[in-house]
């Protein structure tokens, strides 16, 4: 993503357009879950675009002192700030504990935020290939996991055997994994940014 930034700063109109794409929803969200209304969430989002790709803020940023996104989160970090001092709309009891869910902003918790939305994209992608297929990868993955049904009421819910389940439960697990790690490609800039991404981020999802 470094790459690209120094190539949207020389005018590549795509690259900008593709960046917000696949920030534009985890930063989103994960101002929601601080309490930003979403027209907030979604001015605080533009206003990180333009920053981080205009040419005062490339020249200064360091790609040898951490992951891009940790340099997104410092931004979002320091724009929310500002958007609560303009903003007074809210009571102050409200926009105290705004500004202190703003503080507890870490690398983890937008982690965790990021790697979620990845799943999210995940499993709608296999919902469209169960839907497809019709075969029901998409209901026992989470059936599986977010229901935390057991094998034998996830095989009764859905009328299957117990062998046509087990079939389709290895080849859902190896799909949804694989989609995860196409996923991930799309925004590293090279095989170590993808190693330590899918090391960092595997502990949110136990496929």
């Amino acid at each position: 993503m470094w790459t690209n930034l120094g190539k949207i700063k020389h005018g590549q109109k795509d690259l900008f357009n593709d960046m917000i794409r696949k920030y534009q929803q985890p930063i989103a969200k994960f101002l929601m879950l601080r309490g930003f209304k979403i027209y907030e969430a979604e001015d605080i989002c533009q206003e990180t675009f333009i920053q981080i790709t205009s040419d005062n803020f490339l020249s200064q940023a360091d790609k040898d002192k951490g992951k891009f996104r940790s340099l997104i989160l410092s931004v979002v970090k320091n724009l929310s700030y500002n958007y609560l001092k303009k903003n007074n709309s809210r009571k102050k009891k409200e926009t105290a504990a705004m500004e202190s869910s703003t503080d507890h902003m870490t690398d983890e918790s937008f982690n965790e935020c990021w790697a979620f939305n990845i799943i999210q994209d995940a499993l709608d992608k296999l919902k469209a290939i169960s839907q497809e297929s019709k075969v029901p990868y998409y209901d026992i993955i989470y059936l599986r996991f977010f229901d935390n049904l057991s094998f034998e009421d996830i095989r009764i819910k859905l009328g299957l055997g117990e062998k046509e389940l087990r079939n389709h439960t290895k080849y859902a697990n190896r799909k949804i994994k694989c989609i995860i790690l196409d996923l991930i490609k799309q925004y590293c800039s090279s095989l170590d940014e993808f190693q330590h991404e899918v090391q960092s981020l595997s502990k949110y999802w136990e496929f």
